[in-house]
C-alpha cells in the first residue's frame, strides 16, 4: 500500500531513521506510537496509509523514544501491568513471575501466579513488552523496556520504592527458596539502609552476613564487601554489645573480602578495629589469618613471625626467645 509513494515513504523513513538510529525495536515502538496517536492511519478507501510529514518530525523533535516507550506504559497499560512492570524492573532484565506476584499482591490483590497471569503477563506479553525463557522465567523484550519501566517510578520515591519491595519479598517468601532470590531481596532492601526499622536491623544485618558468605563463596569478593558493610551499619557500633559475635564475623568476613579486592587499606582498619576490642583471643584468629596472609602476599616475613609469637603468648603457650648465636656456631656450619 506504499509502493505508489515511494518519496513520500523515504522521507517518512528517514525522519525516523533520523531519531532511532535504525535500532528495529526503537524503530517499530515508534511507529506504533504513531499509529496509537493517528498521526499514521490507514485509509480503507484509498487502500493507502496516510501521514503527515510535519507532524511526524515535530513529534521526533519533541519526544525521544524512551518517552514515547513511558507514555504508552501510561497510556494503554493496566494499573495492575504497571505495578507488575515496576517490580520486575527492580529485580532485573529476567525475574521470576511467581516472586514478582508476591509483590504485586501488596498493591493488587493478587494473590497466585494464576491470577497475574491472567490480569497482567498476558497483556505484557501480547504488547511484546516481556518474553518467555521459561515457564519459570521472564524477561523484557529490550533494556529500553526495563529502563522505561523503572521510570514510572518517580525518581523521588525509587529508593524507597526499592527498599520497600526487598521487604516484602523478605517476608513472603518462603524459607526453602529464598537462597534463590538471596541477593536480589538484600541488595533490593539495602537501597534505604536508614529506612529500616530498628526492630529489623539485626534481622537485617543477619541477612545481609548471608548474602557476603554465599558472594564469597561463589568468588563475587567485591559483592560479599557491599553486603559486609551493609551489616556492620545495620549494627552499627551497638553491634559490639549486643551482637558480637556477628559483628566480629562481619568485619573479618568483610576484611577479608576486602583482601581479595585489593582494598588493602579498609582490611587493615577492620582487622585493626576487632583486635583493639576487648574480646577473647580466639575472636581474634580469624583476623590474625587474614593479616597474616597479607603479609604472606607481600613477601614481608618478619611481622609474621612477630604476629606468630604474640598470639601464641596470649594463648598462653610457650615462646622461643631469640637468643644470641655465638659466632663460633655460626661459623662451624659453614
Amino acid at each position: 500500500s506504499m509502493e505508489d509513494h515511494e518519496d513520500a515513504v523515504s522521507t517518512l523513513a528517514a525522519t525516523v531513521h533520523k531519531k532511532t538510529d535504525g535500532n528495529v525495536f526503537y524503530v517499530l515502538l515508534f511507529l506504533r506510537s504513531l499509529a496509537e496517536e493517528e498521526l499514521l492511519q490507514y485509509n480503507y478507501g484509498t487502500m493507502r496509509w496516510h501521514w503527515d510529514d510535519e507532524a511526524v518530525k515535530a513529534k521526533l523533535v519533541t519526544q525521544n523514544v524512551a518517552t514515547v516507550l513511558v507514555d504508552l506504559l501510561h497510556s494503554s497499560m493496566s494499573e495492575s501491568s504497571q505495578n507488575t512492570l515496576k517490580v520486575a524492573a527492580c529485580l532485573g532484565t529476567s525475574f521470576s513471575p511467581s516472586i514478582v506476584a508476591l509483590a504485586v499482591d501488596e498493591q493488587d490483590d493478587v494473590s497466585s501466579l494464576g491470577d497475574m497471569g491472567s490480569i497482567c503477563v498476558d497483556e505484557l506479553e501480547e504488547a511484546g513488552l516481556l518474553e518467555r525463557e521459561s515457564d519459570e522465567v521472564l524477561r523484557f523484550a529490550h533494556d529500553q523496556i526495563q529502563r522505561s519501566s523503572l521510570d514510572l517510578i518517580p525518581e523521588n520515591h525509587r529508593i524507597s520504592f526499592k527498599s520497600k519491595l526487598g521487604g516484602i519479598l523478605m517476608k513472603k517468601i518462603h524459607p526453602d527458596r529464598l537462597d534463590d532470590h538471596l541477593f536480589e531481596v538484600v541488595s533490593l532492601r539495602n537501597s534505604s539502609i536508614d529506612s529500616v526499622p530498628g526492630d529489623e536491623r539485626v534481622s537485617m544485618a543477619k541477612m545481609n552476613l548471608r548474602a557476603g558468605m554465599k558472594a564469597a563463596e561463589n568468588g563475587s569478593f567485591d559483592m560479599a564487601e557491599v553486603y559486609f558493610k551493609a551489616g556492620r551499619e545495620q549494627l552499627g557500633d551497638a553491634g559490639w554489645k549486643d551482637e558480637p559475635d556477628m559483628t566480629i564475623q562481619l568485619y573479618s568476613e568483610g576484611a577479608n573480602a576486602s583482601l581479595f579486592c585489593g582494598s588493602l587499606d579498609t582490611m587493615g582498619r577492620l582487622i585493626d578495629e576487632v583486635l583493639a576490642k576487648d574480646i577473647p583471643i580466639e575472636a581474634k584468629l580469624r583476623c590474625y589469618e587474614i593479616k597474616i596472609r597479607a603479609l604472606t602476599a607481600a613477601s614481608d616475613w618478619a611481622p609474621i613471625i612477630d604476629i606468630g609469637m604474640d598470639v601464641r603468648r596470649q594463648l598462653g603457650q610457650s615462646v622461643m626467645r631469640n637468643k644470641p648465636v655465638p659466632l663460633w656456631k655460626i661459623m662451624k656450619e659453614y
